[in-house]
């Protein structure tokens, strides 16, 4: 029988990278070896969270459909927030769509604690969403701490109602920002902040967003890719 008590903290971990969000909070839940092995950056090469994710992996049905199930879900989640504040620091990877309160909190935990992150994937899934607001208010504070990030998705972040108002990247983020995707987002903010992103090489926009000067001055420097995109469903075409 293995010693699993006795191997590496650097084998546990590459092994529990290739386990799904649901298996590592099982692994969270098992022995405080293994919730040391998870205190490591390889552990964690990518954070995906929607509740949709959860619900097929746990449930034959793919939804939830008792009382049981709910609290199931309920469990998990608690699990997930928990993972979050102890190892944020370590998701450089991370992809989260927002439908409900619940991804939503799971969302502000990593604002909260993630600081090293490299890609970004940010989707929202509620055309009325209530916290629409502090959704934004809190994208512009983890863009802040995460000033290295490489490349960033970013859609159905509504901002009417505050036309001109500036984008949430910029300056900061011009020496490492490569890719950058803005999908149904930001469609009453200025664009002047995208001057300063001189070192990226593939951006998308909605046709509406598009500007000449601006594209022009960001393709003497390193943008070789322009997507032009409606919607979601159009991301594949380019220009």
């Amino acid at each position: 029988m293995a010693l699993w008590e006795k191997t590496p903290d650097v084998i546990l971990g590459r092994i529990f990278s290739c386990l799904s969000l649901v298996d590592k909070v099982s692994v969270f839940q098992t022995c405080s070896t293994w919730r040391q092995a998870l205190e490591r950056a390889d552990a964690w090469p990518l954070f995906k969270y929607s509740e949709g994710l959860i619900w097929e992996e746990i449930f034959e049905m793919g939804i939830p459909s008792s009382l049981e199930d709910l609290q199931q879900c309920e469990n998990i989640h608690q699990n997930v927030l928990e993972c979050v504040d102890k190892f944020g620091r370590y998701m450089k990877n991370i992809i989260i769509a927002i439908r409900s309160s619940s991804s939503f909190e799971v969302y502000m935990k990593l604002v909260q604690n993630c600081t090293n992150a490299k890609n970004f994937t940010l989707i929202s899934m509620c055309a009325d969403f209530s916290e629409m607001e502090l959704l934004k208010c809190s994208l512009h504070e983890f863009l802040q701490r995460n000033n290295t990030i490489r490349k960033l998705n970013i859609e159905n972040i509504d901002d009417s109602g505050m036309k001109n108002a500036p984008l949430p990247f910029g300056l900061k983020h011009s020496s490492h920002l490569q890719s950058l995707w803005i999908v149904n987002s930001f469609r009453s903010s200025c664009l002047s902040n995208l001057m300063y992103l001189v070192n990226l090489s593939e951006l998308a926009l909605t046709p509406h967003q598009l500007n000449f000067s601006l594209l022009k001055h960001l393709a003497s420097h390193s943008l070789k890719e322009l997507h032009i995109v409606a919607n979601a469903q159009t991301k594949g075409k380019s220009s």
